[in-house]
């Protein structure tokens, strides 16, 4: 299947399910649990993750998870297309929405090498069971992730696990999967 129909109807399936808030939270909170307790999350103290939009799963526990439990939090801000870079992210610090509609750091905030990032929580629409994903079509992260050496994982709902596509060569696969079935 190509990946461009199969990020479409993702992204519907994703509006599908914002539309029942209640539904999309009793989910989100199991796949907050998971990752709350896997060894990836026990072990890391500094965390890079984006800061989710509307139809993706709720990074904001996440953050705030971190926080109560004094682990930083960094966040990326991209360059030129498609390099993007982490930075340190502090309660209350001031965030400016992009022409990809993500919020990024605004500021001096300080920049972090990726061999600081202890577990890097990849977003994304569509996960293959080897780890490969499809995410919104920038290529960011595939860039990003292809000289990041430290542990990755990414959280999908049961109906973003799909691998009737062939991933390309520039896709660069994650470590593990958390979904609310089985962890891949």
């Amino acid at each position: 299947m190509k990946k461009d129909k199969l990020r479409k109807q993702t992204i519907i399936d994703l509006q599908k399910l914002s539309e029942n808030p209640a539904a999309k939270q009793m989910l989100e909170n199991k796949l907050h649990q998971k990752l709350f307790t896997s060894p990836e999350w026990k072990n890391a103290q500094t965390i890079g993750l984006t800061i989710s939009q509307q139809i993706e799963i709720n990074t904001k526990p996440i953050i705030t998870k971190a926080w109560s439990e004094g682990k930083a939090i960094v966040i990326p801000k991209t360059q030129k297309k498609p390099v993007m870079d982490f930075y340190q992210y502090e309660q209350n610090a001031p965030l400016q929405l992009t022409k990809y509609g993500l919020l990024e750091p605004i500021g001096n905030e300080k920049k972090i090498a990726p061999d600081s990032i202890d577990l890097l929580i990849v977003p994304g629409l569509i996960f293959h069971q080897k780890g490969y994903r499809i995410g919104f079509g920038g290529g960011f992260y595939d860039a990003y992730l292809a000289q990041f050496h430290g542990v990755t994982l990414s959280l999908a709902f049961p109906f973003q696990l799909n691998s009737n596509w062939q991933p390309e060569i520039f896709d660069q696969p994650v470590d593990k999967i958390i979904t609310n079935g089985v962890t891949l």
